[in-house]
This record gives structure tokens, sequence and C-alpha cells, in this order.
């Protein structure tokens, strides 16, 4: 059966992501038999030349991303993607099935808003390819909605599509080839979606498995870089030492990034990370003071996050903190508090944000309830924002802007990120532009503590 997938992503920001949800289930497709093509909204222009002449029997979209998550400078992604089956409509009679990490967050209310047949919610490799066999008997499934019921087990976890071309596409941007060496996040912050999506357990895949997609990239796209997109690389059941250990067997020379708990971690980690190829953290410290963080029900301090980011720092790995002003509980006095520990992360970039998008059957979204920011009929399909009863969101935003003017190191509001990313792949930069804002910081500290030593 011809299959088209269409990953519907268009945002670079702050860099190209690889469709991996996307690379998994055409991969998934392909070892079951099926001709498979990918179209990449942010490569590809050609969308109705390309149905014409792949006459697809099932047409694929991953959606990513429902909004930006940005309260400053908001894009909201579904008329897009409505548009997209529109035109598929328009020209061809296959029937279209939605899935992805965005998709799976709100199927109902987005597989009504787009007008698509199906949609796979969370896990959709095996799914996929039993819809396919369904279709091919002349047989419509017994929803429209799809779930994996009971989660795909550990070995199930497939790898993502091996396509040079594909992953070049990426890699020459600025992005990372996405590899998961597990699904699944067992804590409970407030705001996230992580457990809807891949569960509350962590089930991991084989290290050697993930190993063998490392070294299958460092062969195929000299140059490129890989992004672990677990939910948190460092877990505390130390699954990540099993895969560090087998890309040390193999003697690993790309490099590659993820996703931290911003604790937990010794010095001795990050160096036996490094060399088995680490080159850059995103942290996801989340809130910039210990009362913000309780309201988020984080497990750490700040403290911890602080002497996480100096123990990077030391080992010249470049780190990015990422934190949300407004959250439950947040104060003036902690949004002060906040601003002054911001300040202190003077080795790192940080990426503050205003506010936090309120998503369907959190916790958070029960907290809005309670405050009156939201009630329980309101249509979380456009983005509605948590910011603190106790806060003035004009003089929260004001003051971020004031105190974060002329710190080099702090990007805020978000969309100043944007500006910068043009100048530098103007000038022909490529990789994370947040890791090259990072390297000319040091090189500015350095720069400094030369010239005071004279």
């Amino acid at each position: 059966m011809n299959i088209l997938l269409i990953s519907a992503n268009r945002s670079t920001e702050p860099y190209p992501v690889f469709p991996l949800g996307l690379a998994t289930v055409a991969e998934a497709l392909r070892q079951a038999g099926h001709a498979v093509e990918i179209f990449d909204c942010l490569w590809d222009t050609d969308l109705e030349e390309r149905v014409r002449a792949f006459a697809p029997r099932l047409v694929g979209i991953s959606l990513r991303n429902i909004d930006n998550e940005n309260s400053l400078g908001e894009e909201w992604y579904l008329d897009d993607l409505r548009q997209i089956v529109g035109r598929i409509r328009a020209i061809s009679d296959a029937p279209v099935v939605l899935g992805g990490a965005g998709f799976t967050i709100m199927p109902d209310a987005i597989l009504a808003h787009t007008g698509a047949d199906f949609g796979i919610a969370g896990e959709g490799e095996r799914l996929i390819v039993e819809l396919c066999a369904t279709l091919a008997r002349g047989e419509r499934p017994a929803t429209r909605i799809m779930r994996q019921t009971p989660p795909l087990q550990c070995a199930e976890i497939g790898a993502g599509l091996r396509d040079a071309a594909h992953v070049t596409r990426y890699a020459s941007r600025g992005g990372g080839f996405g590899i998961q060496t597990k699904r699944g996040c067992p804590y409970q912050c407030v705001y996230c979606s992580y457990p809807f999506i891949e569960g509350r357990t962590f089930r991991a895949r084989d290290p050697e498995a993930v190993a063998d997609e490392v070294a299958w990239l460092g062969a195929h796209c000299p140059g490129a870089s890989v992004f672990f997109t677990d939910s948190l690389f460092n877990d505390t059941q130390g699954l990540w030492r099993h895969v560090v250990e087998a890309l040390l067997r193999r003697d690993n020379r790309v490099p590659w990034s993820a996703y931290f708990r911003p604790a937990g971690l010794t010095a001795d980690d990050i160096t036996l990370m490094k060399r088995a190829g680490l080159k850059s953290v995103e942290l996801g410290t989340d809130a910039a003071s210990d009362t913000a963080l309780r309201g988020l029900a984080k497990s750490f301090t700040f403290a911890q996050a602080e002497d996480c980011n100096r123990l990077f720092a030391e080992q010249e790995i470049p780190a990015a903190h990422f934190l949300m002003f407004g959250g439950p509980d947040e104060t003036p006095d902690s949004v002060r508090e906040g601003i002054e520990n911001v300040k202190r992360l003077t080795r790192a970039v940080v990426f503050p944000f205003m506010g936090i998008r309120i998503l369907p059957d959190t916790p958070l979204h029960t907290r809005a309830i309670r405050d009156g920011i939201i009630t329980a009929t309101t249509d979380l399909l456009k983005p509605d924002y948590y910011i603190s009863p106790a806060l003035a969101p004009t003089q929260l935003r004001a003051d971020l802007e004031a105190a974060f003017a002329d710190l080099t190191n702090v990007v805020f509001p978000p969309d100043k990120m944007r500006a910068f990313t043009e100048v530098l792949r103007n000038m022909g930069h490529a990789g994370s532009l947040w890791e090259f804002l990072a390297m000319a910081q040091r090189r500015r500290r350095l720069k400094v503590a030369t010239a005071s030593s004279r």
C-alpha cells in the first residue's frame, strides 16, 4: 500500500526538530512491506504534486504541537493542519489519519476541528500497521480514534527511519537527529502532558539498539548530532547509565544532547557522559524560586539546579535553562527572588517564559478552574495561560523585561531569540544556535578574566 506521511510542523525555534514520531511510524510501515513517502512541511512545498504522483491509499499527518505555548507571541497551528487536510481531500479520496504528540493531548477536539477521518493517540507504530490491514480488507476500524492498549513493551519500541537524506536536512540546518532511549515519565509536574502521551512509568529500550542508531548516524551523516528526546535523560533509576556505557563501548564520536532534570548528578556522572559524546544539555529547571518550584510539584530546589549548572559549566558543557514565571503560588516576592536567582546563572543561557499553557486533565487545569482563570467548560483547543492571581500580567511582563534587558545570556521575551537566530543563519552558522550564544558568553567571560588579571 502507498502511504504518504506528512510532518505538519513548520516551527524552527529554537531549532528545527526532527520528526521522530513520524520517522518511527515510517519505519514500522516499511518493515510491514508498505511503500512510504515523507512530506515535510518545513522543507517541501509541492504537496498536491506529491499526492498526485504517489497516489497514496492512506495519508498520515503528524502534529507535534498545537501551538507555540508562548503567551507573549502566540502561534496556533490547527488551522494550518485543517488546511492540509482540505488540500488532500481536494485531490484524493485516501483516508487521512492524524497522530503525534500534539494530537494526543486533545484527540477528539482536534479530529473534529480538522475533519480528518481517523486519529491515533499515543504510540502509533503498531496501530498504523493494523489500520492499513483493516483498510486493505475493505473494512473500517471500530473507532475513529485508536490508542495502543496496553502500551508497547520495551523491546517493541521501534527505531526511527534511517533515511540519510531526511536526517541530513535537519543536521544541515541546526537540528539534531531524534532518538528515544525510553518512553514515559513518573513525575507529577502540574502542567505536563508527557504522562498522557507516553505513560507514567519508564519503558527503556535496549541500550545496544540505541547505540546502533547513533552509530548509523555517524556512518551515514557525518557532522550530524543526536538529541535524546526522552522526557528526561538522567532518570533516578540509572537507566541512562546503560545507554552511556553502550556508547562508550562503541567509542562513540557522534555528539549528543538531551533534556535533563537539574538535580541528582555528580561531577563523575558528567565526566562519564562527556566521554560518551555529551555536547550540551537542556535543563528542565522550570521555575526560578523554591516557592514557584513547589507550585509546579517539582521535587528539587533552585539551589540544586544552580549546583547542577555549576557542574556542567566546570566541564564546559553548554547548558540552557527553561523557566516559567507566573505559575501556581507565584507572588511578587517570589518573582523578585526568581529574577535574582536567574541573574546568578551566568554560565548558562536562560529562556524564561511568562505564564503556563493550560492543558486538559492536568492538575494545572484543575487549579486554573479553582482560581477562576478558566471555567470547567472553557475550550482549551486555543491556548489559555495560567498566571497566578497574585500577579498582574502587565506588571509581570514589565518587571521581567526590565530585569533581563541587559543580560545577554537571558532571552526574554521569547521572540527575542528569533531575531538572533535569523542573523546567525544568514551568517552561515549551523548547529543549535543557543549553544553558539553560550559559547559567545564563555568567550566574553574569558576575555574579561584575562583583562582583569593584567
